[in-house]
């Protein structure tokens, strides 16, 4: 199909995939067959790349153990490796990325904490009330009590 003798190496076959495509590409090819052609060219090169691996520029393709396809496999956070898919949460049975555990939640409320403590330094420099100051003191040690707590029961999970 691409008229490449067996010896061709990966730069080879992919010039000659390029050429070929680009000839058959349905916005430059009007002929009734050269969007089938096209499509097929595109299959059977894919499918040579997954074979003999042919990927030079990027990593070698390998089986999936989550979901069984060939793909580059990425180290994922739980200490298992998988695909981009597979590590993000987009299977069939589950399209969106998984929901944030509590433990996200307690330190988005950490960093709210530490910024209103922040806000009230400010407010406390411009005004002069001892108030403000009380009230940052106070949103600090909240902020620090809640990361503490959030630390022990990860710590505990584990």
């Amino acid at each position: 199909m691409l008229g490449l003798p067996r010896s061709a190496g990966p730069h080879e076959v992919r010039a000659a995939f390029r050429t070929l495509v680009k000839s058959l590409h349905p916005d430059l090819n009007s002929s009734p067959t050269g969007r089938q052609r096209f499509i097929q060219v595109v299959q059977a090169y894919r499918a040579l790349q997954e074979e003999l691996d042919l990927l030079a520029d990027g990593p070698p393709l390998r089986i999936c153990p989550r979901c069984g396809r060939r793909q580059e496999l990425l180290d994922g956070l739980d200490g298992g490796v998988g695909c981009v898919d597979c590590l993000l949460g987009e299977t069939p049975r589950r399209r969106y990325l998984p929901l944030p555990v509590i433990e996200t939640v307690r330190h988005v409320s950490v960093v709210s904490l530490y910024a209103l403590s922040l806000v009230l330094v400010a407010r406390a420099a411009v005004t002069g009330h001892l108030g403000y100051a009380l009230g940052s003191l106070a949103a600090a040690a909240l902020g620090l009590l809640v990361l503490a707590a959030t630390c022990v029961r990860v710590r505990e999970a584990q």
